[in-house]
């Protein structure tokens, strides 16, 4: 079974050893580079790469992690991968995350978008907390904890064949990658099995540098994506919970104010 890892990457050479040193198993290892302008294509260049793949893309000059991330399932298809998963470069998986993600994949063969659950660092580095969703398939109706990430699902590589990140949008990229694919897919399995750990020790992270701009872009996006299927209730619910959610949450609430 082929399994595409896509890894994007943007002046991120403290973090890229410790994200390479993890991966283990028959992977298609693709790095895409975003234009860095440090050492991090070169480390990626001379690494011993310990048994799997890895073809690094370099993009020349900065586009954005929905572009980087658009290269690698183009990658992924060319070579004719089975599944696709995404890793963050300032994650990691646990030694044995090929065989984890196997197995979720053979729980529901059938299954286009399956989810696992994974484990958190702190920002301290000492304190890991798992998060779990019960495992079992979710509708439209109720989604999972965490169904918006992708860096903690396995997909079919077929429902990606035209589906895309959209470019340019730097917050809520992966919510609305899942929504495209939730139309499609309409449903996601959850395993309990564990293969990532998330990490929080990065403090040049996108999800830390937001800005009002980058939220307004989001609620743009979601509105398009509404519009474009104004006919399917199950899933305009699903983004109905979505937005309750966000306006309801301290980045929003820091942002646009609200108690």
């Amino acid at each position: 079974m082929m399994i595409a890892l896509i890894i994007p990457f943007y002046n991120a050479e403290p973090y890229l050893k410790r994200c390479l040193d993890s991966i283990a198993g028959p992977f298609e290892v693709i790095m895409i580079d975003d234009g860095s302008t440090d050492g991090g294509a070169d480390l990626v260049d001379n690494y011993d790469n310990q048994g799997y793949m890895i073809y690094l893309i370099k993009l020349g000059e900065r586009r954005g992690v929905s572009c980087a991330r658009n290269t690698g399932i183009e990658k992924a298809l060319e070579l004719e991968a089975d599944y696709i998963t995404f890793l963050d470069v300032d994650d990691f998986m646990l030694p044995d995350a090929y065989d984890q993600l196997v197995t979720a994949i053979k729980e529901e063969p059938r299954e286009k978008m399956i989810q696992l659950n994974h484990r958190r660092r702190q920002a301290n580095g000492y304190d890991y907390i798992k998060f779990y969703n019960k495992q079992g398939t979710y509708s439209l109706e109720k989604l999972p904890d965490f169904w918006v990430g992708v860096w903690n699902k396995v997909y079919k590589a077929s429902l990606l064949e035209d589906i895309r990140f959209i470019p340019g949008l730097d917050h809520g990229e992966d919510e609305l990658f899942n929504l495209e694919c939730l139309s499609k897919a309409r449903r996601i399995y959850c395993s309990d099995r564990i293969h990532m750990v998330h990490c929080f020790d990065n403090p040049q992270s996108l999800s830390k540098t937001v800005t009002p701009k980058d939220l307004i872009a989001e609620q743009h996006a979601l509105n398009n994506f509404m519009l474009r299927h104004k006919e399917d209730i199950e899933l305009l619910e699903a983004v109905r919970q979505r937005q309750a959610y966000l306006w309801d949450n301290k980045v929003y609430k820091s942002t646009f104010g609200g108690k």
